[in-house]
């Protein structure tokens, strides 16, 4: 009886433990050596920025610099959060963001020094199935940067 009693209350807590979070998105960024070269061809830091959007058109068709400038007037109500970190060359990261409820999109930025036409950002769908959302599941997405270009990878 005790042990179907210790039972219960071990589900009890981690439905409670499971139930305080929301789902997460997991991002993990990788560069190489050569991330964001200067004229001299040295590697240097570069910003990341990642977006939380419920629509893709605003983030889609701003250039570089009205992002790099303006994003949050660029991106307007369709901006739901925004993070920024730097990431060194050479270098591994891991970024862990609340997922809002209302996100169907993951917009990724390298502030690159030479920016290479959309080779600077990267979108992803986060939209869930309806399994996915029932049970509040996390994403998880890999970012690779290499010289001036971003992409996301295949987990």
């Amino acid at each position: 009886m005790k042990r179907v009693v210790n039972t219960i209350v071990l589900a009890a807590t981690l439905l409670f433990l499971v139930a305080c979070g929301g789902p997460m998105v997991n991002i993990g960024l990788q560069s190489n050596q050569s991330l964001n070269p200067d004229r001299k061809g040295d590697p240097l830091p570069v910003v990341i920025r990642v977006y939380q959007l419920n629509d893709k058109g605003a983030f889609q068709s701003a250039t570089f610099n009205q992002i790099w400038k303006n994003d949050e007037s660029i991106l307007g109500k369709t901006l739901l959060s925004r993070n920024e970190l730097v990431l060194n060359p050479g270098s591994k990261d891991e970024v862990e963001v609340d997922r809002h409820a209302d996100a169907k999109y993951l917009a990724i930025v390298a502030i690159f020094r030479n920016p290479i036409e959309r080779k600077w950002r990267a979108l992803e769908d986060i939209t869930a199935g309806w399994v996915s959302k029932k049970l509040d599941l996390s994403e998880s997405i890999e970012v690779s940067l290499v010289g001036n270009t971003l992409r996301i990878t295949e987990n």
